[in-house]
This record gives C-alpha cells, structure tokens and sequence, in this order.
C-alpha cells in the first residue's frame, strides 16, 4: 500500500527532534521534501570525518539537531542555499554519514547536480539501510539520465570536451549529470563534430549527428618532366665540346709533328714546299682546337655553375687552392 505524504513524513522524522515533526507539520509538507528528508540529514561535502574520531558530545549532538531544524524551516521556504549552510554546520558538529543525502538533496534545488550526486554517493559508501539506499539510487538516476548518441555513419569516437579519455563509440548510451556538456564526435575521413548539449534532472537525451565527410585529398602530381633543356644542359654541351676540340687538336698537333718530319727529310724542291704547307695547316688547325676547348672549357663552368637555379644538385662546383708548386684548381660537376 502506497504510504500518504503525512506518513511518509513521519517515517522520515522517526527518531528526529520533536521541535522538527511541529514545523514540517505546520507547513504543510509536500511529498517531494518527506521523500527527500526521509533518506536522512545531510553533511557539509568536503567536511566529512572518519568515523574512528572522536564521537560527538550530547551537547554537540543537541546543537546538530538545533540546525537541522532550522534547515528544515529554510528549506521549505525555499532558502535552499540557507538551508545547506545549516546542514554543513550540524555536519561539523554531528558527523553522521545520514547526513549526507539531504544535502545532497539541498544541492538538487540549488542546481549543484554534480555535487548533489557527489553527496548521494558518499551516502551510499557509508551501507546505509537498504530502503535509503534505494531512495538514494533513484535520486541519483534522475539526476544523471541517459544520453542516446547515434552517428550518420556509425562508429565515431564520442568525447566530452574536457575530457582526454573517450566515451566510446556511436551508437553510444551513457549517463551524464544533468547540466550543460559539449559532446565532440571524430570519425577517420569525417569532419569533427562538435555541439552543446543541455541534459534536464530525469530527461532522457538523444542525439543525432550526420557526419560530414571530408573532401578527398587531391591525387599525387605526377613526378616533374623538364620540357627545357635548362642551363646545366648547355653547361654539359659546353664541357662536351670542349673534350672533342681537346682531342682533335691533340690529334692535330700529332700530325703537323709527322708533317715537320717530312720536312727535314725532303732534300728541297716541290717535296720539301708540300710537307711545309702541311705543317703549317696542322699547326693552325691544332691551335685553333685548343683555343676552342679552351674556351667551351670555361663557357662550361659557368653554364654548370649556373645550372643550380634550375636544380641545386646539378650546380657544378669549383674551388681554388694554393698548393706547393702553384694553384691548384678542382671542381665537381
């Protein structure tokens, strides 16, 4: 049978101070508050004491039940937050772990819900009887409802902003304490989602997000194809040329030396003019040989040189060095 709020109240201030039963009774209690204060009076958060200290004294406990009445007036004229300063004090004075419900409760209306259910739970560590510790449990489920998170397409990766570890991934169902939480979906080659949700005490949340998907990365340029032939290729040419006049001209000064000798063996006449006509061809030929592979040498150098503002690599490089019997010149090329 279902008790009426009066019992209700009176189970909750069985064992209470007289003073307590008067003033809830002449304000007509609602069933929420006979509920609420049912599960016990409530402590300061971050005042609790171990229960292995020293207990209370009679005039302690006296003073205690002095302000959890006068908390009991302030909460239901709806001075909540007078209501917790006086709990906390009869905490201070009676540390009794029953305490910690009502505060927890106190701090429901004043919408502390994470420290309300901070409160719930310490009650709960304390095995209080098991029908307290019912009521205590669905407090704390009202003020920590489900949140539904589902994904367009499925299996992102649900965080909290704030948060360094995940929540999971979608479809997704936790429990979040009401109050206001900035939910952050990630999906490999999705946009990052980011919204803010607002979850209501005994409000179920659902949430849908449609994924945006990121824009395919542009394909790979195919390696670079030199359509010119570029300075250093000219600098090559150059160096080219000037190992072919190197060599002709050696060639050529081979046979003017031949031609000399023919000279010196011819005893005059159109013999000797003829071998003197070749020498004479020879040597020029050879001389402008090396004059040309002298110069396509240098034009070369400076092509390669210059050939390192189409490609650093393929810039030539020369040094000068003074050795022992004079300069030394080398290069790479």
């Amino acid at each position: 049978m279902t008790r009426s709020p009066l019992r209700r109240l009176r189970c909750l201030l069985a064992g209470a101070p007289a003073p307590c039963l008067g003033v809830a009774l002449r304000l007509g209690v609602a069933l929420r508050l006979g509920v609420a204060l049912c599960l016990g009076v409530a402590p300061a958060v971050g005042h609790a004491q171990e229960t292995a200290g020293s207990p209370p004294t009679e005039a302690e406990r006296a003073a205690a039940a002095r302000l959890k009445t006068q908390a009991d007036e302030a909460y239901l004229a709806g001075q909540y937050a007078l209501a917790l300063q006086r709990l906390q004090a009869a905490h201070r004075l009676d540390p009794d772990p029953r305490y910690v419900a009502n505060q927890g409760l106190v701090l429901e209306q004043l919408a502390r819900y994470a420290e309300a259910v901070d409160a719930l739970e310490q009650f709960l560590a304390t095995a209080p009887p098991a029908d307290k510790a019912t009521a205590a449990r669905a407090v704390i489920e009202r003020l920590r409802p489900e949140v539904r998170i589902e994904t367009a397409p499925p299996g992102a990766t649900v965080r909290l902003e704030g948060e360094e570890a995940p929540r999971g991934t979608t479809p997704l169902v936790m429990r979040l304490v009401a109050g206001t939480h900035t939910l952050v979906l990630e999906r490999e080659g999705h946009a990052r989602w980011r919204q803010t949700a607002k979850v209501l005490p005994g409000e179920g949340l659902r949430v849908q997000a449609a994924l945006a998907p990121l824009p395919a990365p542009p394909p790979t340029p195919p390696p670079e194809v030199r359509t010119e032939f570029g300075t250093g290729g000219w600098g090559y040419v150059a160096l080219g040329t000037a190992v072919a006049a190197g060599a002709s001209g050696a060639v050529l000064y081979g046979l003017g030396v031949e031609a000399a000798d023919d000279r010196e063996a011819a005893e005059g006449g159109e013999a000797w003019d003829a071998a003197n006509r070749q020498v004479a061809t020879y040597d020029t030929s050879s001389t402008v040989a090396a004059a040309v592979a002298g110069a396509a040498l240098i034009t070369g150098v400076i092509l390669l040189s210059w050939g390192g503002d189409d490609d650093p690599d393929d810039a030539a490089t020369i040094s000068l060095s003074a050795g022992p019997r004079g300069c030394v010149v080398s290069g790479r090329f």
